[in-house]
C-alpha cells in the first residue's frame, strides 16, 4: 500500500512537472510559430550599415569609389562606409545606397534575375550639384535631371569601362521557407531571453558575432499595418553584427543558418564590420525600372571617354600612363 502511495506522489510530481513544461513552453512555441509564417514569406526589408575593406577590394573598385568621392563631395571614407536600405521578394531587390552621414541616397540598386539596373539620376544630380557648387556656370551646361533614369549594368559596364560581375551576382542572406515551427523551438528556447513591450527578445551569441531575434503580436488589417479587429499575425524583427565576418565567415554563417537565413559568404569576404535589422515578412513588392537611357547615348559617351583618353595619353609620357 504504501509503494502504491509512492507511485502515485511520483505520478503527480511527473505529470505537474509536464504541465509545468507546457506553460512554460507554450509561448514560446507560440514564437516559433509566428516566426516560421514570417520566413516562409518570401519577402523581407533590410537596413544594413556595412564597412568595406579596402586592401579586399579589386584594384578597379576601390578607384572607382576614391573618384567618386571626388565628383561628389563627400569624404573618401564615407563612401567605404555604407547604409544600404530596400526590400526584396523571390528574386527582386531593391536598394538604396547611402554614404556614411547622408541622409540622401547616393544610388538605388534593382537587381533581378531577368533585369539588373541602377539610377543613374540619383548620382548624376549628387556630382552636378558639388560641381555647380564650384563652378556657378555648369549650372547651365548640366541641367538638373528630375525624372528618374536607370541604367543596365551592361551599360554601366560600358561607360566606365568596368567589370561588375560582383554586383551582377550579389545576393542578400536568403531564408529557408520550409523549415516547421518544431525546427525553430529548440533555437528560441534554449536562447536567453528578455521580455519586450511587444512580445519577447531572443539572443544569440558568439566570438564576434551578436544576433537577437524580437517577436510580438500584433493584429494586420486589409492594408498590412496593425489594425483593430484585423488578423492577429505577429512581427519579427532580426538584429545581427559582426566584426571582421571575411575571417569568420563560415563560422558565422553556420550560427545563422541555424535559424534560417543563408549568408552570402562570398560578399562577407570584402567586408570590415556589417551591422543589420531584417523584417521578414514585411515590405512591398520592389517596382522594376521602367525608363533607361538610349543606348545610342552611351554609345557616344563612350566614344567621347576613348577620345579624352587618346588625348590624355599623347600628352603624358608612356611610363605616366595608368
Amino acid at each position: 500500500m504504501k509503494a502504491k502511495k509512492i507511485r502515485y506522489i511520483i505520478l503527480f510530481f511527473l505529470l505537474a512537472a509536464a504541465v509545468g513544461a507546457c506553460i512554460y513552453s507554450y509561448p514560446i512555441w507560440k514564437d516559433a510559430g509566428v516566426l516560421r509564417r514570417h520566413m516562409a514569406a518570401g519577402q523581407f526589408t533590410f537596413d544594413l550599415e556595412v564597412e568595406l575593406d579596402r586592401t579586399a577590394l579589386e584594384a578597379g573598385q576601390a578607384k572607382l569609389l576614391e573618384n567618386l568621392a571626388k565628383l561628389t563631395g563627400y569624404e573618401e571614407d564615407a563612401l567605404f562606409r555604407l547604409r544600404i536600405k530596400g526590400r526584396t521578394r523571390g528574386d527582386k531587390i531593391q536598394a538604396l545606397i547611402y554614404p556614411e552621414g547622408e541622409e540622401e541616397p547616393l544610388m538605388e540598386l534593382y537587381l533581378s534575375d531577368e533585369l539588373d539596373a541602377v539610377n543613374e539620376t540619383l548620382p548624376y544630380n549628387t556630382i552636378r550639384k558639388n560641381l555647380v557648387e564650384k563652378v556657378a556656370l555648369l549650372d547651365h551646361i548640366m541641367p538638373a535631371e528630375l525624372e528618374a533614369v536607370y541604367m543596365t549594368l551592361e551599360q554601366v559596364e560600358q561607360i566606365f569601362d568596368l567589370d561588375l560581375s560582383r554586383i551582377r551576382e550579389f545576393h542578400l542572406p536568403e531564408f529557408s521557407t520550409d523549415r516547421s515551427t518544431a525546427a525553430y523551438f529548440p533555437l528560441l528556447a534554449l536562447a536567453p531571453k528578455e521580455r519586450t513591450e511587444q512580445g519577447c527578445r531572443y539572443g544569440v551569441a558568439m566570438e564576434q558575432v551578436r544576433m537577437e531575434v524580437e517577436i510580438g503580436s500584433s493584429v494586420s488589417g486589409e492594408n498590412g499595418n496593425a489594425e483593430p479587429g484585423g488578423e492577429e499575425t505577429g512581427i519579427v524583427r532580426i538584429e545581427f553584427s559582426m566584426e571582421n565576418p571575411g575571417e569568420l565567415a563560415e563560422q558565422q554563417a553556420a550560427l545563422l543558418s541555424r535559424l534560417g537565413v543563408e549568408l552570402p559568404v562570398g560578399e562577407l569576404q570584402m567586408l570590415k564590420s556589417i551591422s543589420a535589422v531584417i523584417e521578414p515578412g514585411k515590405g512591398e513588392k520592389p517596382e522594376a525600372p521602367t525608363r533607361f537611357m538610349d543606348q545610342e547615348k552611351v554609345d557616344l559617351i563612350v566614344k567621347i571617354r576613348d577620345l579624352i583618353r587618346e588625348i590624355s595619353d599623347f600628352f603624358t609620357p608612356e611610363e605616366k600612363r595608368l
